[in-house]
C-alpha cells in the first residue's frame, strides 16, 4: 500500500521498517498518484511484469500513467485523498510481546479491506482512462482478491 505517512515500530525508539521506501512526486500530483499506485490494475501489472517480491521504481515506471484529461486527474486526486483519510480512520496501534520485550506498532495492512470500495472507485476511473470494457474492468476489480484483500473480504462476498 502507498501512503502519504509511515508507519512506525516503537519499542522505546520510533523506527521504520527496513523494506519501506519513499516515492517522489510533485505535492499537486501527490493524491493522484496515490491513487494510481494503490489500483488494482497498478497490483495487476506489477504481478505480472515484476518478480512479485520487490517493488522497483522500474515497476513504477513501467505502469506508464499519462493523465489524457483535467477531469480524470481531478477525480483520481479527489479518490486518493478520500483513500488517505479512510486508511489513516482505520489505523491502530497494535502491541505484540516479544522475548525480548514489548514493541507497538501501526497496524495498516490488516484493515486495508475496509477501503475496497474506494479501490473499486479508483479502478473505474483508470478504466475509462484506458478504455477498459465493463468485463476487463471486472477482471480487474476482482484480481487475486482472495489474497489481496484477506478473509475478512472473503468472509463478507460469501454471505
Amino acid at each position: 500500500m502507498f501512503l502519504d505517512f509511515i508507519p512506525f515500530f516503537d519499542d522505546g525508539e520510533k523506527t521504520q521498517s527496513g523494506s519501506i521506501d519513499s516515492v517522489s512526486v510533485k505535492p499537486e500530483l501527490q493524491y493522484e498518484i496515490l491513487s494510481v499506485l494503490n489500483s488494482t490494475l497498478f497490483y495487476y501489472v506489477y504481478m505480472v511484469t515484476s518478480d512479485c517480491r520487490n517493488l522497483t521504481k522500474s515497476c513504477i515506471d513501467f505502469f506508464k500513467y499519462r493523465p489524457s484529461s483535467d477531469d480524470i486527474k481531478k477525480e483520481l486526486s479527489r479518490l486518493g485523498k478520500e483513500l488517505e483519510i479512510d486508511v489513516k480512520s482505520k489505523t491502530v496501534m497494535r502491541e505484540e510481546r516479544l522475548k525480548t520485550g514489548a514493541i507497538r506498532k501501526v497496524e495498516i495492512f490488516s484493515r486495508y479491506s475496509e477501503s475496497k470500495h474506494i479501490i473499486d472507485d479508483i479502478d473505474a476511473v483508470l478504466a475509462q482512462h484506458y478504455h477498459l470494457s465493463p468485463a476487463e474492468l471486472d477482471f480487474v476489480v476482482n484480481f487475486d482478491i482472495k489474497y489481496r484483500m484477506g478473509d475478512s473480504l472473503n468472509s463478507e462476498i460469501e454471505d
